[in-house]
């Protein structure tokens, strides 16, 4: 099953901009660059995807490669903004097509582990210090993984993303165990079926699929480590036979379980847990 995976490659620029009244772009287009863009203050006006769209505090902007863009500030409160030029490396298929949909205009992402992360990079930024770069894209994957999340949770008032959060560190507390619906559904204090619906509209999966794939995951995590056989890394996980297991890990990962015994010698050959050269 793949998931998202992509890496910041370069960083083009990183500029604070100051309110001034008289900024204004017109069909800007970057061609080397992906852009962020986030509002600090006031208010900006800019057209996107046709549409004119007002510009407030706290709202984000991600412009793709050669995507043009016209905006000015409001002249009454014009805004202040950080902006970042940068350059991402997809590793599959399905993060290049996710990225070709990924939303422009990203309202009031409001968490207080992003309102720090424009600031705090810029400061990174301007000093200069040992190892700046790697702080500044790994903190514009942070960004480009809040904002994600914020589209997998849209429309979904904080107070409900809260208690469901709950139910998730549950399952993440006790994996081994199985947990019915109707217990996660107390913990979070909805019904049943109000429960069902938010759970999949969070993660993407029903409450069961959710909790077999994070036992098959800590089960492949074991096998990749060696310590363990198929049968030893299915029970650690919870799982009590051991065919149902290998098929769920062959329908996730493509490969059965005891492909994952595999090490690598000092040379990076392929071997088999007898030391035989795999070809």
């Amino acid at each position: 099953m793949e998931d998202l995976d992509f890496s910041v490659t370069q960083i083009g620029h990183l500029n604070y901009r100051k309110p001034n009244a008289n900024w204004k772009i017109q069909d800007m287009i970057n061609e080397k660059n992906y852009i962020l863009a986030s509002a600090e203050q006031g208010s900006a006006h800019y057209e996107i995807d046709g549409r004119r769209v007002r510009i407030n505090s706290q709202d984000v902007l991600f412009f793709k490669k050669g995507e043009p863009h016209t905006g000015y500030s409001d002249a009454e409160h014009p805004w202040s903004f950080y902006t970042i030029g940068f350059n991402m490396e997809f590793n599959n298929d399905y993060t290049k097509e996710f990225f070709k949909q990924f939303d422009t205009l990203h309202r009031h992402v409001n968490t207080v582990q992003h309102r720090a992360l424009f600031p705090n990079m810029y400061k990174v930024w301007l000093f200069h210090e040992t190892g700046y770069l790697i702080k500044c894209k790994s903190t514009i994957m942070d960004i480009l993984y809040e904002l994600i999340l914020a589209k997998t949770h849209y429309n979904l008032p904080p107070a409900h993303i809260k208690k469901i959060n709950k139910a998730l560190h549950f399952i993440m507390e006790n994996p081994k165990k199985t947990h019915r619906v109707e217990e996660l559904a107390q913990i979070s204090g909805f019904s049943v079926s109000y429960f069902r619906l938010l759970f999949k509209q969070m993660t993407g999966h029903t409450v069961t699929n959710y909790q077999n794939m994070l036992r098959i995951r800590h089960a492949h995590d074991l096998l990749q480590t060696g310590d363990c056989n198929v049968g030893q890394a299915a029970a650690a996980a919870g799982f009590i036979d051991v065919g149902y297991f290998s098929r769920m890990h062959n329908k996730m990962f493509g490969y059965a379980p005891s492909q994952c015994k595999k090490a690598r010698d000092p040379l990076g050959l392929m071997t088999s847990s007898s030391g035989d050269i795999l070809r």
